[in-house]
């Protein structure tokens, strides 16, 4: 492990890989209290699966791909997807008009609160196309193979879990999947609108930041992509 504040990180999925099996054993006596309980465990992860694609959290590549499938169940998104949209094109482009796939700047001029509608509604759909055709040209690329068997993994999880219990599948992880990529997309927006050049919008404040593994420093890890999470605060140079 290349930071020991990463077990914050591990305890973080293992209570959330807890709490997914034990609403899905349990989802008779659940339903709607399953759904919102198993999307927020999902966002946890998103966070934590952010942060792994920008620096891994082990130094040994078997581990890493152990935590890269880990981090795929419990969202049910592949970490290369993640790489691609994330890493690649807006850590690229930051917002960029007329080459960030999802910029924020397409649907501000429409008013912030209608824009941030119209945006969150949209955007998951621009993502998958967007993607979809970078992966198109890119076949040759690792990423591309990864990312091809990352989602074969996950289809087949998601059957031999759905023969167990379709009704937990569905409520549990197929209908929270999606719904993440809504949340994730006023996250996006949250983060993006309203700003100028290559800047974010920043949260300072401390309880939130040690919650949100200093999600809210994202200027900071805008300029220093690669730095670890625990490193970031508004001061970092």
């Amino acid at each position: 492990m290349r930071y020991l504040i990463d077990f914050y990180s591990l305890l973080c999925l293992f209570l959330i890989s807890v709490g997914k099996i034990f609403i899905f054993v349990h989802v008779d006596s659940l339903v709607f209290a399953a759904f919102f309980i198993s999307l927020t465990g999902s966002m946890f992860t998103m966070l934590i699966k952010h942060n792994h694609c920008h620096l891994t959290i082990f130094r040994a590549a078997p581990l890493n791909y152990i935590m890269d499938n880990w981090l795929n169940v419990l969202p049910v998104t592949s970490t290369s997807s993640v790489k691609i949209v994330h890493n690649i094109n807006h850590h690229d482009a930051v917002n960029d008009e007329n080459i960030d796939w999802v910029s924020t700047k397409r649907f501000e001029k429409r008013g912030n609160l209608v824009g941030c509608i119209l945006y969150v509604l949209t955007a998951p759909y621009l993502t998958v196309i967007k993607k979809s055709e970078w992966l198109s040209k890119n076949k040759n690329r690792r990423i591309f193979k990864y990312n091809l068997l990352e989602n074969i993994m996950l289809i087949i999880t998601v059957i031999l879990l759905g023969l167990i219990s379709f009704k937990a599948v569905l409520i549990v992880i197929i209908l929270p999947a999606m719904a993440l990529q809504f949340v994730l997309a006023l996250v996006n927006y949250l983060q993006h609108f309203d700003t100028k050049d290559r800047n974010s919008n920043d949260i300072y404040w401390k309880w939130f930041n040690f919650l949100f593994f200093n999600v809210g420093y994202h200027n900071r890890h805008h300029d220093y992509p690669s730095l670890h999470w625990s490193l970031l605060s508004k001061d970092t140079k």
